[in-house]
Protein backbone atom coordinates (compact mmCIF):
# COMPACT_ATOMS: atom_id res chain seq x y z
CA UNK A 1 0.00 0.00 0.00
CA UNK A 2 2.86 2.39 0.67
CA UNK A 3 4.03 1.96 -2.92
CA UNK A 4 0.63 2.85 -4.37
CA UNK A 5 0.04 6.27 -5.85
CA UNK A 6 -2.28 8.61 -4.01
CA UNK A 7 -5.36 8.94 -6.16
CA UNK A 8 -8.04 11.60 -5.86
CA UNK A 9 -10.54 8.99 -4.62
CA UNK A 10 -8.14 7.74 -1.94
CA UNK A 11 -7.39 11.33 -0.83
CA UNK A 12 -11.11 12.09 -0.56
CA UNK A 13 -11.60 8.89 1.47
CA UNK A 14 -8.79 9.85 3.88
CA UNK A 15 -10.18 13.39 4.28
CA UNK A 16 -13.72 12.11 4.97
CA UNK A 17 -12.43 9.66 7.63
CA UNK A 18 -10.34 12.46 9.19
CA UNK A 19 -13.36 14.81 9.30
CA UNK A 20 -15.52 12.10 10.89
CA UNK A 21 -12.90 11.35 13.55
CA UNK A 22 -12.22 15.02 14.26
CA UNK A 23 -15.94 15.79 14.60
CA UNK A 24 -16.48 12.77 16.90
CA UNK A 25 -13.55 13.88 19.07
CA UNK A 26 -14.85 17.48 19.18
CA UNK A 27 -18.41 16.33 19.95
CA UNK A 28 -17.27 14.05 22.79
CA UNK A 29 -14.98 16.73 24.23
CA UNK A 30 -17.71 19.38 24.10
CA UNK A 31 -20.36 17.14 25.71
CA UNK A 32 -18.11 15.56 28.34
CA UNK A 33 -19.46 15.72 31.88
CA UNK A 34 -17.12 14.64 34.65
CA UNK A 35 -18.36 11.81 36.84
CA UNK A 36 -19.43 13.09 40.25
CA UNK A 37 -17.39 11.45 42.94
CA UNK A 38 -19.80 10.09 45.51
CA UNK A 39 -17.25 9.72 48.27
CA UNK A 40 -17.72 11.89 51.34
CA UNK A 41 -15.29 12.82 54.11
CA UNK A 42 -16.17 12.23 57.76
CA UNK A 43 -14.13 13.33 60.77
CA UNK A 44 -13.41 11.61 64.07
CA UNK A 45 -15.49 12.94 67.01
CA UNK A 46 -17.74 14.95 64.68
CA UNK A 47 -21.13 14.02 63.32
CA UNK A 48 -21.21 13.15 59.63
CA UNK A 49 -24.35 13.10 57.50
CA UNK A 50 -24.69 10.57 54.65
CA UNK A 51 -27.58 9.98 52.27
CA UNK A 52 -28.04 6.34 51.33
CA UNK A 53 -31.03 4.98 49.41
CA UNK A 54 -33.63 7.29 50.95
CA UNK A 55 -32.06 7.13 54.39
CA UNK A 56 -30.24 10.14 55.80
CA UNK A 57 -27.79 8.85 58.39
CA UNK A 58 -25.92 10.70 61.09
CA UNK A 59 -22.69 8.82 61.82
CA UNK A 60 -20.30 9.60 64.65
CA UNK A 61 -16.90 7.92 65.05
CA UNK A 62 -15.26 8.00 68.48
CA UNK A 63 -11.82 6.53 69.09
CA UNK A 64 -11.90 4.50 72.32
CA UNK A 65 -8.24 3.48 72.19
CA UNK A 66 -5.74 2.60 69.46
CA UNK A 67 -7.47 -0.74 68.82
CA UNK A 68 -11.14 0.18 69.14
CA UNK A 69 -13.54 2.65 67.60
CA UNK A 70 -17.14 3.31 68.59
CA UNK A 71 -19.61 4.05 65.82
CA UNK A 72 -22.99 5.65 66.45
CA UNK A 73 -25.45 5.56 63.57
CA UNK A 74 -28.77 7.31 63.75
CA UNK A 75 -31.36 7.64 61.00
CA UNK A 76 -32.27 11.31 60.68
CA UNK A 77 -34.74 10.78 57.86
CA UNK A 78 -35.90 7.29 56.95
CA UNK A 79 -38.71 6.26 54.64
CA UNK A 80 -38.50 2.60 55.65
CA UNK A 81 -37.53 2.14 59.32
CA UNK A 82 -36.58 -1.53 58.76
CA UNK A 83 -33.80 -0.55 56.32
CA UNK A 84 -31.58 0.82 59.10
CA UNK A 85 -31.17 -2.69 60.50
CA UNK A 86 -30.19 -4.00 57.07
CA UNK A 87 -27.04 -1.90 56.72
CA UNK A 88 -23.53 -3.32 56.95
CA UNK A 89 -20.28 -1.46 57.64
CA UNK A 90 -16.88 -2.41 56.27
CA UNK A 91 -13.43 -0.81 56.13
CA UNK A 92 -9.81 -1.52 55.29
CA UNK A 93 -8.80 -0.98 58.94
CA UNK A 94 -11.22 -3.38 60.61
CA UNK A 95 -10.03 -6.71 61.98
CA UNK A 96 -13.15 -8.35 60.55
CA UNK A 97 -14.24 -7.29 57.07
CA UNK A 98 -17.97 -6.60 57.42
CA UNK A 99 -20.12 -5.79 60.44
CA UNK A 100 -23.89 -5.80 60.24
CA UNK A 101 -25.64 -3.14 62.23
CA UNK A 102 -27.72 -4.66 65.01
CA UNK A 103 -28.13 -1.61 67.18
CA UNK A 104 -27.38 2.06 66.75
CA UNK A 105 -24.09 2.18 68.70
CA UNK A 106 -21.43 -0.48 68.49
CA UNK A 107 -17.68 -0.92 68.96
CA UNK A 108 -15.33 -2.36 66.36
CA UNK A 109 -11.74 -3.51 66.59
CA UNK A 110 -9.30 -1.74 64.28
CA UNK A 111 -5.80 -2.76 63.22
CA UNK A 112 -4.43 0.47 61.77
CA UNK A 113 -4.56 4.23 62.11
CA UNK A 114 -8.00 5.65 61.36
CA UNK A 115 -6.77 8.73 59.49
CA UNK A 116 -7.57 8.47 55.77
CA UNK A 117 -9.19 5.06 56.23
CA UNK A 118 -11.89 4.17 53.71
CA UNK A 119 -15.28 2.95 54.90
CA UNK A 120 -18.39 1.75 53.17
CA UNK A 121 -21.99 1.36 54.23
CA UNK A 122 -24.05 -1.10 52.25
CA UNK A 123 -27.80 -1.65 52.11
CA UNK A 124 -29.41 -5.05 52.00
CA UNK A 125 -29.84 -4.82 48.21
CA UNK A 126 -26.10 -4.23 47.68
CA UNK A 127 -25.96 -0.45 47.15
CA UNK A 128 -22.74 0.96 48.62
CA UNK A 129 -21.71 4.40 49.79
CA UNK A 130 -18.00 5.04 50.34
CA UNK A 131 -16.50 7.68 52.61
CA UNK A 132 -13.09 8.55 54.06
CA UNK A 133 -12.52 9.02 57.77
CA UNK A 134 -10.12 11.77 58.83
CA UNK A 135 -8.78 12.37 62.33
Amino acid sequence: MAAEKLTKARLVQILIIFIILASAFTWRTYHHQPVKKSEDICHLDRSCSLNLEGITLSINFKKIDKEQVEISIQAIENKDKSKIMALSVSSNVLTENTHHIQNETFRLNVRAALNNSRWSIETQDGKQHWFTLKE
